[in-house]
C-alpha cells in the first residue's frame, strides 16, 4: 500500500459490494503493519538509549557503555532499513 489514493480506490471498490467507506484509522493500521520491522527497531533504539542514560548510574559504566552501543547499533539498522525501503518504492 503506497499511498492514501491507492487505499481509497481499493476501499471504494470494496464499498460498492460491502458498503464500507475508507477510514484513516484503517490506513494507519495498514501502514504500521507494513512498517512494523522499522517501528520495532526504532522502539528498541529508544529502549536501549533510555536504559543507557537513565537506568544505570555512574558506577555501572560497563553496562551503560553496552546499552548505548546497542542503541547505536539499532539506530544503524533502523537507518539502513529506511534507506532500503526508499529504494524499493
Amino acid at each position: 500500500m503506497n499511498d492514501w489514493e491507492q487505499f481509497a480506490r481499493t476501499t471504494q471498490d470494496t464499498a460498492k459490494v460491502a458498503g464500507a467507506k475508507p477510514s484513516a484509522w484503517q490506513y494507519l493500521l495498514i501502514k504500521a503493519t507494513d512498517n512494523s520491522l522499522e517501528i520495532a527497531v526504532f522502539v528498541l533504539t529508544l529502549i536501549f538509549t533510555y536504559i543507557g542514560l537513565f537506568i544505570f548510574d555512574s558506577t555501572q559504566l560497563e553496562k551503560t557503555n553496552w546499552a548505548l552501543h546497542a542503541a547505536e547499533l539499532c539506530l544503524g539498522v533502523f537507518l539502513g532499513l529506511l534507506k532500503t525501503n526508499g529504494k524499493n518504492k
